[in-house]
């Protein structure tokens, strides 16, 4: 074999192994890449707000807790704890966080500043908060999920416990329960909650299905 045939020989086995040596490591390196995560598969009445909220959440914590379509006790704590937290490193005050959407919460507070002032402040920082922590988001769900599990029409059940605890008359509808909320009839109960009639209102606010 001439010296130029003998060259082009190994020339060839060469770049034979350097193609496989390529896709070796081609294979090697696809198979190091972690499978892409499926998002859960949720089921239940409460399935679309499920996989919307887990969908949305930024927070790992809140992630976590939404995937099995299910929020615990322990994990709503949990994340309540981070919003607390984060408004304690603002600077706040935090003696009350409650999943019905209750707080009392005292912002950092300069001379000179009016209550409506102090307010925008609260509802500022706690909206940095939430954004961290999906804290708005995940207290909203779990207090919907245990005051109407069955995912039924709110207005409806409000019109009917209103009508139970004997703020309205028989007859009264969702529709007209609307009308009046929007109208800004309900305002007088949530303003004098210690009266009979704000009581009863905020029983049925709070839970709808149990109140009485």
């Amino acid at each position: 074999m001439k010296k130029s045939q003998r060259y082009f020989s190994f020339m060839a086995r060469k770049n034979t192994m350097m193609a496989l040596c390529c896709v070796l490591l081609l294979v090697s390196a696809c198979s190091s890449v972690p499978p892409v995560q499926q998002s859960p598969s949720f089921s239940g009445p409460w399935a679309a707000q499920f996989e919307q909220a887990y969908e949305s959440a930024s927070n790992p914590t809140a992630k976590e807790a939404l995937k099995d379509g299910v929020l615990t006790d322990m994990e709503v704590s949990e994340i309540r704890q981070e919003q607390i937290s984060c408004l304690e490193s603002l600077g706040c005050t935090v003696t009350e966080l409650n999943t019905d959407g209750s707080a009392s919460i005292t912002p950092p507070q300069h001379e000179g500043e009016s209550f409506d002032e102090i307010q925008q402040t609260t509802a500022q920082l706690s909206s940095q908060c939430e954004t961290q922590t999906d804290w708005s988001m995940i207290s909203y769900l779990y207090t919907a999920v245990h005051t109407n599990p069955e995912n039924q029409d709110t207005y409806s059940l409000m019109a009917e416990c209103l009508v139970r605890v004997g703020l309205e008359d028989e007859g009264y509808t969702a529709a007209q329960y609307q009308s009046d909320l929007e109208s800004g009839l309900f305002l007088p109960y949530i303003q004098n909650q210690d009266t009979e009639e704000g009581q009863a209102f905020m029983r049925c606010n709070l839970d709808p299905t149990n109140a009485r």
